[in-house]
């Protein structure tokens, strides 16, 4: 039975492709298939999908509508009793998979589950560590919660209920689906290992605005447009209280989670892959 399907979506990342597709291989089990759904690359990276196809339950290189598209495609064919994706350029840490694989056998009830994440440079040096607060119902409700990027696992039959990703939404669509799961009344339980390794690079999606020789630096790319376009979608779908957002963040600075953020900083500078070897 599969438990656990990887929807590993990709366009022209040949160059942390192989690396991605690693780090979900190599944990793979019985109980695990992983899925690569490719946009129709030219840069090398069906070359580097087909070293692994032995590993993989499917692969496509064919256009889509872009990631969110590519996502649901990778839902819809999967066979596991719960998905998750992991972008090309990012990792899935060393025993991520079996930290899965236990949360969800140990609450079968629950719907789906976010994890906790790293950040780290394109030559996957880390740079922020630090776990985030645990699950709260009364916060949640209110649409205050962390996230750092695609760290959610989610019951597959449940994700497809409410209508998986929305695919006019191009950069906050993780964001939005979570929302739209606490709205709909199913609360996550936090996993609270380090499950992703997310890089920050020029040439992301998302991260590539933060960097000043990225195409996507200049505020007239039409991406700060979609982006500023979701944010404001978000906020009138799921609004937050400005009083109760405060609150929240001062919460946060007195979870439980407060020292692990303040001891976990001894991992920046170091290689994701340490977290192999401990």
């Amino acid at each position: 039975m599969i438990v656990l399907s990887i929807v590993i979506p990709s366009y022209n990342q040949g160059a942390f492709l192989e690396e991605a597709l690693l780090s979900a291989v190599s944990q793979k089990t019985s109980e695990v298939e992983v899925l690569v759904m490719d946009g129709g690359s030219t840069d090398g990276s069906c070359e580097v999908i087909r070293k692994y196809e032995k590993e993989l339950s499917y692969w496509q290189s064919a256009q889509d509508k872009g990631q969110s598209d590519a996502i649901n495609q990778g839902f819809r064919k999967a066979r596991g009793a719960y998905v998750t994706w992991l972008n090309s350029d990012d990792v899935l840490l060393a025993g991520a998979v079996a930290s899965i694989l236990g949360a969800v056998k140990r609450y079968p009830e629950c719907h789906w589950f976010l994890g906790n994440v790293l950040w780290m440079n394109k030559s996957g040096e880390i740079i922020r560590a630090g776990k985030v607060e645990k699950e709260c119902w009364f916060w949640n409700k209110r649409y205050l919660f962390s996230n750092g990027g695609p760290s959610a696992v989610m019951r597959r039959q449940t994700l497809l209920d409410i209508g998986a990703l929305r695919e006019d939404f191009h950069y906050m669509m993780d964001t939005e689906l979570w929302c739209r799961f606490l709205s709909q009344g199913y609360p996550f339980r936090r996993i609270g290992h380090y499950l992703w390794g997310l890089r920050l690079h020029e040439q992301a999606k998302m991260s590539g605005h933060n960097f000043a020789n990225s195409s996507f630096a200049d505020k007239s790319h039409p991406s700060w447009q979609q982006k500023r376009l979701e944010v404001e979608r978000i906020a009138a779908l799921y609004p937050k209280g400005k009083l109760e957002s405060r609150l929240w963040r001062f919460s946060k600075i007195l979870s439980s989670t407060a020292f692990s953020r303040v001891f976990d900083k001894r991992l920046i500078g170091k290689n994701y892959h340490i977290l192999g070897k401990q």
